[in-house]
Formats: structure tokens, C-alpha cells, sequence
């Protein structure tokens, strides 16, 4: 709890999350924070190769990222990107942004930790991903559905969303898609959200 006070190297989506689970009674302990340099050499000394998951993505993965969507980014990325660097975890899986990209960073070691940002299955493009490790590399691969179990859908869709979704379910979740991200521009291009996030980062 002392790091999630200091604001240490700590993805919110996490804290939020467990704190949440604790108050439910859910989980005895919080434990939000990276793992420990003992943690890593420990794992290191036992022949574990270490590969690192988190929600909120540790890179940007678009132009002007940690100015318009810092909330969208890992706060202090550059130091947690390079602590990674240091560890020599080269791997980091993380999603929230509901899209598809590896992003890189080198560290001053020459390490470099590759952030492999996936979509949901939730949303459009309706992809998920595959990963392969062999001795000879990682390989990466977007493997996509086009049909539900529609009856396995929670209340609240009308009829008309369920037969859209039946009739061309990657055309509903694109259209839905479209919508949101239109949205989102109008949101994150308006004058008055640029200045407040432009005012935040000086």
C-alpha cells in the first residue's frame, strides 16, 4: 500500500481493481505494485523466463499518447520501461485501449521490452492473439471470430441489435466501433480538452 500511496510504478486500472476485490472481502492482500529486484533475480536463478501482464499499456501506441490519453498509459512509463529493461523482461502483454500494436522501447542497457497491446473480443475488430515461444523467437499472431453464442448474452440487447449481430456480427461490432471512436475524436480534439491536458503536463 506504501507504493500505491507514493504512486510508484503502480498501474491504476490494478490498484482500482484490487482495492475493489478487497473491500469485497474477496482477497486478503493487495499486492498492485512491479515485482521486486529479489523477485526477478530469484526468478532469473531458477531458469523462469519472465513474461509480464498488465491492463493499462506500458508504451504509447499512438501519436501524442501520454499527452492526450495519459489516463491510457501506465503513469511513469519510461522509468517502468526501464526497469524492465534492467530485468531484461523483454515482454509485456497489455490491452485496454481495445486495439492491436507492439510497441518497442531500448533501454540505456540496450535491452529492448516489447509492449504487445491486444484488443478484446468484446469489440470490434473481434480478435485475439496467439503467442508461440520456441528457442528460435516469439511469434505473434491475430486470430479473428465472426459468430457468437448470442444466448449466452447478458440482458439489456433489444431484438434489433440481436439480429443485427446474427445477420453480420463483425459488421455490428464495426459499426458500434465507428460510433465510439467518433466520439472519442470529437472528445479528445475539442479545444477545451487539448488546453486542460496541455495545462496538466506543464
Amino acid at each position: 500500500l506504501e507504493m500505491i500511496r507514493r504512486g510508484d510504478l503502480v498501474d491504476r486500472s490494478r490498484v482500482r481493481y484490487a482495492i475493489a476485490l478487497a473491500r469485497e472481502g474477496k482477497v486478503d492482500m493487495i499486492c498492485c505494485a512491479l515485482p521486486s529486484d529479489e523477485q526477478v533475480q530469484a526468478a532469473r536463478a531458477d531458469g523462469k523466463e519472465i513474461i509480464y501482464s498488465m491492463h493499462h499499456p506500458l508504451l504509447e501506441h499512438l501519436y501524442l499518447g501520454k499527452i492526450l490519453m495519459s489516463d491510457f498509459i501506465v503513469r511513469n512509463y519510461e522509468d517502468v520501461a526501464e526497469k524492465f529493461c534492467n530485468w531484461g523482461i523483454q515482454y509485456v502483454f497489455t490491452g485496454h485501449e481495445h486495439g492491436n500494436d507492439v510497441a518497442k522501447f531500448v533501454g540505456k542497457n540496450g535491452n529492448t521490452v516489447y509492449d504487445v497491446l491486444t484488443t478484446s473480443l468484446s469489440s470490434y475488430p473481434l480478435e485475439y492473439r496467439t503467442v508461440t515461444y520456441s528457442k528460435s523467437g516469439v511469434t505473434l499472431e491475430m486470430n479473428s471470430i465472426d459468430e457468437c453464442d448470442f444466448s449466452l448474452l447478458k440482458d439489456g440487447y433489444t431484438q434489433a441489435q440481436l439480429d443485427l449481430m446474427a445477420a453480420d456480427y463483425n459488421a455490428y461490432a464495426y459499426g458500434y466501433f465507428r460510433y465510439s471512436i467518433e466520439e472519442k475524436i470529437l472528445k479528445y480534439t475539442s479545444p477545451d480538452f487539448i488546453k486542460g491536458k496541455l495545462k496538466a503536463e506543464t
